[in-house]
């Protein structure tokens, strides 16, 4: 009698207990990522560097062709750029959106409407029409400071 009111109290404890605990909070899977998602235009500004891009590497702009199925070559003078997608987690959280690139008191808005497999985190290639509102086309790459904006007023295309 006394060991069954013994494991009576015992189970009667341990399901008290089991009542009275708070579920866990998941922890989210997969490794962490330091991908920047561009979704609010009023992110903080990011130093970085740009680079400029013409002749074949306007044609067939990737945003156009993954996401609406249409073949679109930039030209020299239009206010676009190119981002490495994976550090913006694919190219729906890169594509479309705008940023402004500025050197000194010079500054830049451009649409990303294509990719850039070797730029850096940071690294915006603009078109030769865009760099050239920063910086001499010789200069090649420049130190830049940059952010998410609005995209009102920048044309699609």
């Amino acid at each position: 009698m006394k060991l069954s009111f013994c494991l009576l109290i015992i189970a009667a404890l341990f399901v008290a207990s089991i009542a009275d605990a708070k579920p866990k909070a998941r922890k989210p899977k997969g490794p962490k990522s330091n991908v920047h998602r561009p979704k609010s235009p009023k992110l903080k500004v990011s130093n970085g560097i740009s680079t400029w891009y013409d002749g074949k590497g306007l044609e067939g702009a990737a945003c156009y062709g993954r996401l609406k199925g249409r073949k679109v070559d930039a030209r020299d003078n239009w206010p676009v750029a190119a981002v490495n997608f994976r550090h913006f987690g694919g190219e729906k959280n890169a594509c479309f959106k705008c940023a402004r690139v500025s050197k000194g008191n010079k500054s830049v808005n451009v649409r990303i409407i294509d990719g850039c497999r070797s730029c850096k985190p940071g690294h915006i290639d603009l078109t030769k029409g865009s760099f050239k509102k920063l910086a001499n086309l010789n200069d090649g790459r420049i130190s830049v400071k940059f952010r998410w904006i609005s995209c009102k007023g920048i044309p699609e295309y």
